[in-house]
């Protein structure tokens, strides 16, 4: 005898009203726009760092966006939010769109390792992963 299936699990992310801020929401990762290529591409990562780069992850997922920013500036510790110019994004960054170059940041993953980044509502978009903090330095 087959058994019913299993009730689906809820998901725990939940879209806010359109327009409303999202500051108080932790951040969703999402990896459509990550470099496949070259030096800040996902693949070229040692096993040491992608553990940091995952318990990075699950720290913020942890934080509201509001928490997040608000590790910027001062001693560079936990996830450590800089925003980045535009002259310090690498040379695909001049394909992004205006708005976005504007609005790129980074997130701490380790002592050298960085993920760069930029938010849409709720939505954190994951560019390049910078494993010896050479894109800003």
């Amino acid at each position: 005898m087959l058994s019913s299936p299993a009730p689906a699990a809820k998901l725990p992310i939940e879209a806010p009203p359109l327009g409303a801020s999202t500051n108080h929401l932790p951040p969703v990762f999402q990896f459509t726009l990550c470099a496949d290529t070259g030096k800040y591409a996902a693949h070229e990562m040692t096993k040491t760092e992608i553990k940091a780069l995952v318990a990075c992850f699950k720290k913020a997922e942890k934080h509201t966006w509001q928490q997040i920013e608000a590790t910027a500036g001062g001693k560079k510790t936990g996830l450590g939010y800089t925003r980045l110019k535009r002259g310090e994004l690498p040379g695909a960054g001049r394909q992004l769109s205006e708005d976005v170059r504007d609005s790129v940041f980074e997130l701490r993953t380790s002592l050298k390792g960085r993920i760069l980044c930029f938010r849409d509502g709720r939505i954190c978009h994951v560019l390049w992963f910078d494993r010896n903090h050479d894109v800003k330095g």
